[in-house]
């Protein structure tokens, strides 16, 4: 499956052919699958009130979400 650009910005435009690539690459924004991994790490460690989980874990756990609502969304 390819990448799915959660804020994709069409249309760039710059001033020089070397700065092409780089404004291509800026404009594309965050992938979906980090999207949804953030908006799920956020729930998590909300809901994480004593703290249990971690870091390394939350941050496995919300990527292993975000997998799932996109295998989801693929339907």
């Amino acid at each position: 499956m390819s990448e799915v650009y959660a804020f994709p910005v069409a249309n760039m435009v710059s001033a020089s052919p070397d700065t092409d690539l780089q404004l291509k690459q800026m404009a594309r924004g965050m992938t979906l699958r980090d999207y949804f991994a953030a908006a799920a790490m956020m729930r998590m460690h909300a809901a994480d009130k004593d703290g249990i989980m971690g870091p390394e874990i939350t941050a496995q756990a919300a990527y292993r979400m975000a997998d799932m609502m996109l295998a989801e969304r693929a339907k």
